[in-house]
């Protein structure tokens, strides 16, 4: 199983339980499929290399964390814009 830093990291900082260890695994891919897509390298050398946004030990990049982040506090803006 890997590692669930990040997660307990943002919903410790939320003080809730927000996110599943799911979710910033989806996120990680997800953020991988957009730099694919939009990488200027060499499209077959860039296919080939692993993503940077999350490691065999599910450690996650700091892209995926503000991401998510990003994210809840949109949410709660819009909530309490209500």
């Amino acid at each position: 199983e890997g590692s669930l830093c990040a997660q307990l990291c943002l919903n410790n900082l939320l003080q809730e339980e927000y996110f599943r260890p799911g979710e910033l695994s989806s996120v990680a891919h997800q953020l991988g499929e957009n730099g694919r897509r939009s990488a200027s390298e060499d499209y077959h050398t860039f296919l080939q290399q692993p993503s940077g946004n999350m490691d065999h030990r599910a450690f996650y990049s700091i892209q995926v964390i503000l991401y998510l982040l990003l994210r809840m506090i949109c949410q709660i803006v819009t909530n309490s814009c209500r």
